[in-house]
């Protein structure tokens, strides 16, 4: 019965292990020439998205927020973010303030132009762009409103 326990004990610290996230060191300079979007936003709703109608468990959820404080990019007062369900998802709470780090979803078909950028509404970000609660972004706000300040 011991080495039972122990194997599963093995697998399930092994298999949790292979789905951390890990992302890629970026600086803040490098994250604000990355993304299209950077603002302060209060998540107004939460969606979860079913890609196969079968599935119990949701892809992706689609994120209301309403813009408080705009960094960069062009965009309206309310914005739609989408993130993936993984491990390196960030995770977004209606009524919780948050700094966001957005991009716009591109493929190799994408043709992006100034237009495409202007007109299209579906950004995407994940904890690996830097978006986390404000709380936990104090030092990273004061540094953006001091670039921002031209």
């Amino acid at each position: 019965m011991k080495k039972y326990f122990l194997l599963f004990l093995f697998v399930f610290l092994f298999v949790g292990a292979t789905k951390a996230c890990i992302c890629e060191e970026q600086t803040l300079e490098e994250r604000i020439d990355k993304y299209h979007f950077i603002f302060i936003g209060n998540v107004i709703s939460v969606e979860e998205i079913f890609t196969d109608i079968t599935s119990s468990w949701p892809d992706r959820h689609r994120i209301v927020i309403e813009i408080e404080k705009k960094f960069k990019g062009n965009q309206s007062e309310i914005i739609i973010v989408e993130s993936e369900l993984s491990s390196c998802a960030s995770s977004f709470k209606k009524g919780k303030k948050y700094l966001v780090f957005a991009g716009h979803s591109i493929t190799n078909e994408t043709e992006v132009n100034k237009n495409f950028v202007a007109t299209n509404n579906k950004v995407e970000t994940s904890k690996c762009d830097g978006t986390r609660a404000i709380e936990f972004s104090s030092k990273e706000i004061q540094e953006l409103e001091n670039h921002f300040k031209n």
